[in-house]
């Protein structure tokens, strides 16, 4: 009788993409093959801040390594700046760990901070974390924004129930009502047709 064979899980299949930003080659070498040896995929190299920040839109890569100190500009900013036009995890490597470059790297958003020369047995651990957190403070970050929003259209439907129920001189259930129509009828949000309606019957 033939065994069942358990689905191989995404992850497993494909490997983790990671763009390597350091202006040294020596270390740059060495994070490469310690990322190769436990299976990951390096799919860029850049030497510069700036080359981190087209690479990471080019190549889209599911995490960055990348140095401290680099010629143009320097990792922290780069990390600053790859985050302000598309979030994605960033470890940041340097040769020591002193207060200021930490806090300067908790600012920028950085998800992890490694010391050169980096030990390859803490470089995957170091990933899949960075990975993990990154992802979970995005889904925070999508919470908050859809809460945000779903505040907003409340005091925008409830402005527009309140010139219904004044102009037409329905109950505020009746109100709702109709806006919920015209949305369905329209094919538009709620908080769409309570704009419009404010619009046009504000003045």
């Amino acid at each position: 009788m033939a065994q069942a064979i358990e689905p191989i899980s995404k992850d497993m299949v494909i490997p983790k993409k990671i763009l390597i930003v350091d202006d040294q080659d020596k270390p740059r070498n060495a994070l490469k093959m310690a990322l190769l040896g436990s299976g990951y995929e390096v799919i860029g190299e850049g030497k510069t801040g700036k080359e981190a920040i087209e690479l990471s839109e080019s190549l889209r890569p599911d995490l960055i390594l990348m140095d401290v100190k680099m010629p143009e500009m320097d990792g922290i900013a780069a990390t600053k700046e790859i985050n302000h036009r598309y979030p994605m995890p960033i470890i940041i490597c340097s040769v020591k760990r002193d207060e200021g470059t930490i806090q300067r790297a908790k600012e920028a958003g950085v998800m992890g901070y490694l010391i050169k020369p980096v030990r390859e047995e803490e470089l995957k651990a170091s990933i899949e974390l960075a990975i993990l957190r990154f992802k979970e403070f995005e889904a925070l970050r999508r919470e908050v924004e859809d809460l945000k929003e779903a505040l907003e259209a409340r005091k925008v439907i409830e402005k527009a129930k309140g010139i219904l129920m004044e102009k037409d001189g329905i109950r505020e259930r009746e109100a709702f009502r109709k806006i919920q129509k015209l949305s369905m009828d329209n094919r538009k949000s709620m908080k769409d047709v309570a704009e419009a309606i404010i619009m046009t019957l504000k003045s």
